[in-house]
């Protein structure tokens, strides 16, 4: 797993070992909610999808609870390759986001590695 800092960007690179993606389809627009209380139905949408190519892209908004409408965008592609999938996961737009999303970027970085870590523990356990 890879990541750093380039431009406007914060980006993490991973190589899972798996034949292909497992991803489901799904459509633009779905929403991305953090739910507080699932009988209750409360929560944060954090997020709206505006890009589904089944195994090869998708891509969201992503919103940081503060400013209101303050948010990023996340592109996640994914690219056969012979050890398995590749996969690439850009976050853009702090810049617009302004100052106060802009001080998340290192914890996104650190968080994004291990949410990739996550899925790739999953899917090596799926591959066996």
């Amino acid at each position: 797993m890879r990541s750093g800092s380039g431009g406007a960007g914060t980006r993490a690179t991973g190589t899972i070992p798996i034949a292909a993606c497992p991803c489901a389809s799904s459509e633009a627009s779905g929403r991305f909610l953090e739910v507080y209380d699932i009988e209750a139905g409360t929560g944060f949408e954090v997020g709206r999808v505006t890009a589904w190519e089944t195994g090869q892209r998708v891509a969201f908004t992503w919103t940081q609870v503060g400013p209101e409408g303050a948010s990023t965008d996340v592109e996640i592609t994914f690219e056969a390759v012979d050890e398995g999938t590749l996969v690439r996961l850009e976050q853009t737009g702090f810049e617009h986001a302004g100052a106060e999303v802009a001080g998340f970027r290192a914890g996104y970085e650190s968080g994004w590695r291990e949410v990739l870590g996550w899925f790739a523990d999953h899917a090596t356990a799926r591959a066996h």
